[in-house]
């Protein structure tokens, strides 16, 4: 922006970042939601922050748990293929804020590759 800059209206001239507020979303479709139970922590790697020989990790505290709409249900393809799994956005701050993190940032979680399978007794 520079002096005598016409902007039009509605267009932020300035973000504000409080960058002890931190949060990462994850999508999780219900066979992995048991690893990321309220209270549970996961670590996460941050790429923009990794160099090539030493990833950059941080751990993580899930806080919260809700139901994405229908649009992100997984539908089974013909009626042999077992039932819907739904989608749940997992919200989880870091352990200790980092004045590095920026909000935009990806951050990379490994799950356990074999889900639970809830008909199982």
């Amino acid at each position: 922006m520079s002096a005598g800059e016409v902007i039009g209206q509605g267009v932020p001239l300035l973000t504000l970042v409080d960058t002890n507020d931190q949060w990462v979303v994850l999508n999780v479709t219900e066979s992995y939601l048991n690893q990321f139970a309220i209270g549970q922590t996961f670590t996460g790697t941050i790429p923009a922050l990794s160099s090539a020989d030493k990833p950059y990790t941080k751990q993580f505290t899930v806080y919260a748990t809700s139901t994405l709409s229908d649009f992100a249900t997984w539908r089974p393809t013909n009626n042999d293929d077992g039932f819907d799994v739904r989608t749940f956005e997992v919200k989880a701050r870091p352990s200790k804020p980092d004045a590095r993190i920026r909000s935009g940032m990806s951050v990379v979680v490994r799950i356990n590759p074999t889900p639970v399978n809830q008909n199982q007794e």
